[in-house]
């Protein structure tokens, strides 16, 4: 029906009325807009039905709605790595084709946004405790104001986390795949790592209420010619969600309380691995931050925001969901 499909209360009755008087399907005015709502519900009066009003009438002018209300917050990695300077000061030198002494390798490749979402991950499991016979110093990595030395234990860490992971090292790009992601997990001794698997939103909502951070991978560009490849891909990660509620109140043209309504909203947070660039809330499902998230989390609080960037990753979405160290 109808009155499943509309958000507004009025719209559902002013829509069913249409409905019920033969002047359009269901399936027609579950995609009119309030205006072409209201002219059919004119024409209705013009043809002579005038509206019933009645104690159950919505008085579209009198609705109101409480403040959104935060019922949930959760954001579960500590840092905002990203892929350049500091954080490459370990990687790899490779050769910069603009250095003058071309054929020297010259340049620290860039860290890989795979090495990096692993990392990031790991800070949240503090997990593994020795690496190459090194212990770990968990206070420097999950510092969420690093100095130069913390700085160098995270470069650090990230080169080795990219030779796990197999990085091909690049100036500008440096690559690898959700598989060997995997392996790296397994090769740091993490105990429980999915194989990558496409993305399915109620499992990443299972694994965010197992508070275990996801895994993503997406591609911005989608070719088709006689096969389908991707291009210009991404990982990053979500770790988090934000839930909120507001109430709507109905009253009829008398003034009386017709009815309440309770709307709600859910969003996964999004740690971009671009040193805290676009992280934020989003939509669940959508992977844009070429359109901003649509909450950015300062310090505790919430703050409307957008941005122009062109980084929308709605394609080949992968997954791997419930890492556990």
């Amino acid at each position: 029906m109808f009155i499943d499909m509309a958000t507004n209360y009025y719209y559902q009755l002013a829509g069913q009325r249409v409905i019920d008087a033969g002047m359009a399907t269901a399936e027609e005015m579950s995609n009119k807009s309030r205006a072409e709502i209201h002219q059919l519900v004119s024409d209705l009066s013009v043809d002579g039905e005038e509206p019933v009003i009645g104690p159950n009438t919505i008085d579209p002018s009198q609705t109101i709605s409480t403040p959104w209300t935060t019922t949930k917050r959760e954001i579960m990695i500590p840092v905002k790595w990203g892929q350049r300077y500091p954080f490459n000061i370990a990687t790899p030198l490779v050769f910069n084709p603009f250095y003058p002494n071309i054929g020297e390798l010259t340049e620290h490749a860039v860290v890989g946004c795979v090495a990096v979402a692993i990392g990031q991950i790991t800070t949240y499991h503090q997990f593994p405790k020795v690496l190459d016979q090194n212990t770990l110093n968990w206070d420097a990595l999950t510092n969420s104001n690093p100095q130069i030395p913390e700085f160098e234990a995270i470069a650090q860490y990230l080169a080795k986390i990219g030779h796990l992971a197999g990085n091909s090292w690049g100036l500008n790009a440096t690559s690898s795949t959700d598989k060997k992601a995997r392996k790296a997990f397994l090769r740091l001794g993490y105990s429980y790592v999915p194989r990558p698997a496409k993305y399915r939103q109620a499992l990443v909502e299972e694994s965010m209420s197992n508070h275990l951070p996801v895994y993503m991978s997406g591609s911005r560009i989608k070719h088709q010619f006689i096969i389908t490849w991707y291009d210009k891909g991404h990982a990053w990660v979500v770790d988090g969600t934000l839930e909120r509620e507001r109430t709507y109140t109905f009253y009829n043209y008398d003034g009386d309380i017709v009815s309440t309504s309770l709307t709600k909203q859910s969003f996964f947070h999004c740690n971009w691995g671009w040193a805290g660039l676009y992280n934020g809330f989003f939509r669940k499902g959508v992977f844009n931050a070429s359109e901003g998230p649509v909450f950015q989390d300062r310090n505790g609080q919430l703050y409307s925001t957008s941005n122009n960037s062109t980084y929308n990753y709605q394609y080949d979405l992968s997954m791997m969901i419930n890492i556990q160290s």
